[in-house]
């Protein structure tokens, strides 16, 4: 196996500068029917222990 290769900065003199992150991401993401059923799945126990199981 070989080692993973290193990575050369970029950002120079500049190494102490903040970075900055931006997205476009709208505000509210729309969350669909799959992506709820794995959530839900994912913190059942949790979901359950919050708000009691159901029916």
């Amino acid at each position: 196996m070989q080692p993973p290769p290193t990575r050369a900065s970029k950002r120079g003199k500049a190494a102490n500068a903040p970075i900055v992150v931006t997205d476009d991401w709208p505000e509210q993401v729309p969350i669909g029917d799959a992506e709820l059923r794995v959530i839900e799945g994912g913190l059942r126990e949790e979901l359950d222990a919050l708000f009691g199981t159901l029916p």
